[in-house]
């Protein structure tokens, strides 16, 4: 019987807040945090930019992400919503 860590997926989770007011509109870190961690277990790749638009790759903690997936330090990105990680996904 194979080991049961052996079928968990290695997660990391990725938090932006741009704004107070995205905040109030219930995106703050915090909630963005509990609704990813529904989905997780270990918090150790936990990457938050706060006060930082997502119209730009020039993130610190996105930068980091970027790098430790290059590394294959995890398997999948869990994000609160698709706009969280960048606000424009189409590709040029």
């Amino acid at each position: 019987m194979k080991d049961e860590s052996a079928k968990r997926k290695r997660a990391a989770v990725y938090i932006r807040l741009s704004s107070e007011e995205q905040a109030k509109e219930g995106y703050s870190p915090q909630t963005q945090k509990e609704k990813a961690l529904e989905f997780i277990i270990d918090e150790k790749h936990i990457y938050i930019d706060l006060g930082y638009s997502g119209a730009t790759d020039k993130r610190p903690s996105l930068q980091r992400l970027l790098e430790d997936a290059r590394k294959r330090e995890f398997d999948v990105i869990v994000v609160y919503r698709l706009d969280r990680l960048f606000r424009n996904l189409r590709l040029s």
